[in-house]
């Protein structure tokens, strides 16, 4: 019985602890992010494309690993790539480098460089080219509208003074090969791709053309801080036919993944892991990317995932990360509550025994001023009421019975005082 009211008790202080717990959980999970979303969309270049292959992998390694859905939208390149994130049909884009507006720089961001991708320029064999001032007057191929190619070509050869007023700047869809080349007389043609790009090969291997050699990299390199150079290695591209044929300066771009600010931090942080998978470690120099890089992402690129993800399933450490707010409640809420439960407590069992104090002190107060047998026996049927109450109601727990024993003692002294009265009073009586 005693140890039934005493869990009574516990519960009496427990239950409303616990309903202010739960309260402050309840309150924090409204400000914990939203789950991550099952599908994202990202832009890439055309179909066949170097970007459109790495988004087909990325594809494929994002709904492997993390049971997300990646929605490929080709375009015709990088501008209608920014387009497409900038009207929200996108939340992610493959972006060549140094084609972001003011508007792309302030309202998206870099998640990562993925890797260099080199200016290609192929001039005709025939022709003696030194610096691209030189293409002045010539019939130059920048690739179609909307396309990264273009949008670098014009900039580059702008800086050269070469125009359209000055030259003749042809934007077909595709590069003009075979008949069409020798029927429109094609003098320089200028790629924008990855070292394994399918055209790239098979221009460097067209007795017709020979790629021209970047000069002045260093002056290109301060005038457009989103370019870098690399260097084409003698037969990197096909050793038996050793092409090219010997060590070659390059400039080249960035290719970037871009993304709306609002894309979900759960969903970036497996981006970078794909990103990492696919590309390697070693990725290209984030100081150069036109769109400034993600906070967030850029510590996962300088240190790695954190303690979570290293040690955890990236699901497992997605959840927790996305929970960690639900700490606020636990270190407000839980441990003060916590400590305070034994001083409530104990001060809840001994008000059930000091609260009796009051009636007996002020029973004990009276008893010299009661001048009637009546009044005598009128409080003694109190005290012995409150007695019974003790003896029947009050139940605390072993480590506070001698407290409790002192009351019921005190009780008994108080009767006694009050069977005496009434015995003084009889005899005065008689």
């Amino acid at each position: 019985m005693l140890k039934r009211l005493s869990q009574c008790e516990a519960c009496k202080i427990g239950v409303p602890i616990a309903l202010l717990i739960v309260l402050g959980f309840w309150l924090a999970y409204q400000f914990v992010p939203p789950p991550v979303p099952k599908s994202l969309t990202i832009a890439t270049g055309r179909e066949g494309g170097a970007y459109f292959a790495y988004a087909e992998r990325y594809r494929q390694r994002m709904q492997a690993e993390f049971n997300i859905e990646l929605r490929l939208l080709p375009t015709a390149g990088t501008p209608e790539v920014l387009k497409a994130l900038r009207e929200g049909r996108a939340d992610i884009g493959m972006a060549q480098g140094g084609l972001a507006e003011a508007w792309h720089k302030e309202h998206l961001e870099s998640i990562a460089g993925l890797y260099l991708e080199p200016v290609w320029i192929f001039q005709r064999a025939d022709l003696t080219l030194n610096r691209l001032f030189d293409l002045k007057g010539k019939r130059i191929w920048v690739g179609e509208e909307g396309s990264g190619t273009r949008a670098l070509a014009l900039s580059l050869l702008a800086a050269n003074g070469v125009t359209g007023e000055n030259s003749e700047l042809i934007g077909s869809p595709a590069v003009p090969l075979d008949d069409k080349l020798a029927r429109d007389g094609i003098d320089a043609i200028f790629l924008v791709s990855g070292t394994g790009g399918a055209m790239v090969k098979k221009l460097l291997a067209d007795d017709r053309f020979a790629l021209f050699h970047a000069q002045r990299q260093q002056a290109y390199m301060k005038r457009f801080a989103y370019l870098s150079t690399t260097t084409l290695g003698e037969g990197e591209l096909d050793l038996a036919a050793n092409l090219p044929g010997q060590a070659t300066p390059l400039l080249a771009v960035i290719a970037t993944l871009v993304a709306t600010p609002d894309l979900h931090p759960i969903a970036r942080r497996a981006l970078l892991r794909v990103v990492i998978a696919e590309h390697g470690k070693d990725l290209p120099p984030m100081a150069r990317l036109d769109i400034p890089i993600n906070q967030d992402a850029q510590r996962y690129l300088q240190n790695g995932p954190g303690i979570l993800e290293r040690y955890l399933p990236f699901s497992a450490a997605a959840f927790i990360d996305r929970m960690k707010i639900m700490l606020v409640p636990l270190l407000t809420l839980l441990i003060p509550l916590l400590k305070s439960v034994l001083p409530i407590y104990r001060w809840r069992i001994r008000f059930k025994i000091y609260r009796w104090y009051s009636a007996l002190k002020e029973a004990d107060a009276r008893v010299e001023q009661l001048d009637t047998p009546d009044a005598v026996n009128e409080e003694l049927r109190r005290i012995r009421q409150l007695e019974e109450e003790l003896a029947m109601q009050v139940s605390v727990p072993l480590s506070y019975m001698g407290e409790f024993y002192d009351l019921r003692v005190h009780v008994t002294l108080v009767t006694q005082r009050l069977e005496g009265r009434l015995a003084r009073l009889g005899q005065e009586n008689e």
